[in-house]
């Protein structure tokens, strides 16, 4: 009632560029996050152009001036965070473009050890080049973190020095993969399929497993501890029995992120992608699919997916991450009691 009236929208921008480069530059976005999770640094010349500027002196970071330099300092400093972050972009948007420029505003989610998740966005000048799109000017900005900073604001503190001297010998760069044989609908349809899986998962719309997974999929999640399995009747089975008497015990949230082909025939695809999942009550995971694709009368699905988790963000100790019994069958939690709930 006393909110003012909003303000007009402003007018869409005018973006002449077609469908294939739209994709590239969300190509972009989603590879950066498993250059630096995955250590593909034989790809990072795929994301910035040779003479890019990453700057990220807004989270208390020095700005890395050219591609030569980003991969001196950006790939150590990854290397001495450790292996258990996760880094997710999301909200992607082409704010202006001309054949050969564009502007993105992005945001991302980084987790790392312990219970730290930081939220902010990126702010990218990207190019055409000859070997295709890429960032030229990468501007950072924390919005939030998950964390205290110490007291008086102060960021990371980086002895480059000494972090250069211990790093291990940079990887050379190769030459970029060849250029996927998919045409635009397919890489659509990659992500829809996947995009689907979330929703049928936290749905338990078990009927329209067969819009995500093949008759003989293989489901192997043996990393985050639990069973592989076969064909859509053992999924159905293990992975959505539910507990009509405890329903809450089955309040999640899957989102897929980060969707990057890695490989591709013009029948099957190789794709990695980022997940972040809300388990029962306080518990957030995070983590990566490894997905084989296969181009089936139906459409593009799943025939293998293998699940890695890198993070577990946060944790009130109460949650039942997915036990199983020993034919593999999901345990339900106990009710919560009333103090806990």
């Amino acid at each position: 009632a006393s909110a003012p009236p909003p303000p007009p929208l402003a007018p869409a921008p005018r973006i002449d560029l077609s469908l294939e480069d739209r994709i590239a530059l969300l190509d972009l976005q989603h590879l950066y996050g498993h250059v630096l999770d995955r250590g593909l640094w034989a790809r990072i010349g795929d994301v910035f152009s040779e003479d890019a500027v990453f700057d990220p002196s807004n989270v208390g970071l020095p700005a890395l001036l050219g591609l030569a330099e980003i991969r001196e300092k950006l790939i150590p400093l990854e290397e001495w965070a450790g292996p258990k972050r996760c880094h997710h972009s999301t909200n992607a948007v082409i704010l202006s473009a001309s054949a050969d420029r564009a502007t993105m505003l992005s945001k991302y989610l980084c987790s790392s050890e312990g219970s730290a998740v930081s939220y902010g966005e990126y702010e990218d000048d990207v190019v055409r080049t000859p070997q295709g799109w890429r960032i030229a000017r990468r501007t950072t900005f924390r919005r939030a973190t998950g964390v205290p900073l110490p007291e008086g604001g102060g960021g990371f503190t980086i002895d480059w020095d000494a972090l250069l001297a211990a790093a291990p010998p940079r990887p050379a760069m190769v030459a970029a993969p060849p250029p996927l044989p998919l045409t635009a609908d397919d890489r659509l349809a990659i992500e829809e399929t996947l995009a689907r899986y979330g929703h049928m998962f936290d749905h338990y719309l078990t009927d329209a497993m067969d819009l995500v997974f093949t008759t003989d999929a293989v489901f192997d999640p043996t990393n985050v501890g639990l069973t592989r399995v076969e064909g859509l009747a053992a999924l159905r089975d293990k992975f959505f029995h539910v507990d009509a008497d405890h329903p809450q015990d089955h309040q999640r949230a899957h989102h897929t992120t980060n969707v990057t082909v890695l490989a591709a025939t013009p029948e099957s695809a190789t794709v990695l992608s980022k997940y972040v999942v809300r388990h029962e009550r306080a518990a957030v995971a995070f983590g990566e699919y490894e997905d084989d694709l296969v181009r089936t009368a139906a459409g593009w699905r799943i025939a293998r997916r293998k699940t890695f988790r890198r993070a577990l963000g946060i944790d009130d100790g109460q949650s039942n991450r997915f036990e199983v019994d020993a034919a593999g069958r999901r345990i339900c939690a106990p009710a919560p009691t009333a103090a806990q709930a």
